[in-house]
């Protein structure tokens, strides 16, 4: 993935920011995801945006579960974190596929 992703734009939700990335790794134009609405915004957008919001949510679910080198006692030792972070993770992917994208 040698193409940047770009200034993330404020206020988009975790998922429109993980869309947005598949879109740009996909090899489109950062600039038409973040565009103002224009008549031809609409037509690609319209059919467009909602397949990268849909592989955003996959991959957020697919993520969802943490490995297990995520929660190993190195990890939690290093961050000095002793809770249930599986839990914690878990909560923080839940979070943001409950939000609604703009």
């Amino acid at each position: 993935m040698g193409a940047s992703l770009g200034k993330l734009v404020v206020g988009m939700t975790a998922l429109e920011r993980a869309a947005r990335a598949l879109w740009i790794a996909s090899g489109k134009r950062a600039e038409l995801w973040d565009a103002q609405p224009t008549a031809l915004w609409r037509i690609e957008m319209e059919k467009e945006r909602p397949i990268y919001l849909d592989q955003a949510r996959a991959v957020l679910l697919a993520i969802r579960e943490p490995s297990e080198g995520m929660v190993s006692d190195r990890v939690i030792r290093a961050h000095g974190y002793a809770g249930d972070i599986d839990m914690v993770w878990q909560a923080m992917i839940d979070a943001a596929l409950s939000e609604k994208p703009e």
